[in-house]
């Protein structure tokens, strides 16, 4: 089981609000001035309007924001959910 994306999300944007689908922050993937990376916190997809980094769920997000492969980033998600203890 993953964290929900909007209790993920939160932990790396501290300003995010809970009151919508979709919210913009700066994103992580570039030097940005402007929030350009939009963020869904239903399904946790992303795209970042100036940079171009996208991705459809959280597994997409955490694998492009700590550089590592998709079972390495399922691990390290479920860990987050079971206290920091992997399976």
């Amino acid at each position: 089981q993953l964290p929900s994306p909007l209790l993920y999300y939160k932990k790396i944007f501290s300003s995010i609000m809970a009151d919508r689908e979709w919210v913009n922050v700066r994103c992580c993937f570039h030097n940005d001035s402007n929030p350009s990376l939009s963020l869904n916190l239903k399904s946790g997809g992303f795209y970042c309007h100036a940079c171009g980094a996208k991705g459809g769920d959280l597994i997409a997000f955490h694998r492009l924001y700590n550089d590592i492969g998709f079972k390495e980033a399922v691990k390290q998600l479920t860990a987050m959910m079971n206290g920091g203890k992997g399976k």
